[in-house]
């Protein structure tokens, strides 16, 4: 996992909201996982799209901005 504090914030509160989840019948629970699944990936989705424009604009290849944005303390130019 991450090293900065957002994402550990990120990742506890959807650890708390699966174990809450946890207390449902199972099809509300995979209806209520499947929601969240969704969200995230829609909010990241156009996060990922939106830096990945920035950094084309200030000059890196994608393929480069790419291989590095799993693993965003590589970052260097």
């Amino acid at each position: 996992m991450s090293a900065d504090p957002r994402i550990s914030t990120l990742a506890t509160d959807v650890a708390r909201f699966s174990t809450e989840a946890e207390q449902l019948v199972p099809a509300q629970r995979l209806r209520l996982v499947a929601q969240l699944r969704d969200a995230l990936e829609a909010v990241t989705g156009q996060a990922l799209d939106a830096a990945m424009s920035a950094a084309k604009s200030d000059g890196w290849e994608l393929r480069s901005a790419a291989s590095r944005s799993w693993c965003p303390e590589s970052w260097t130019m």
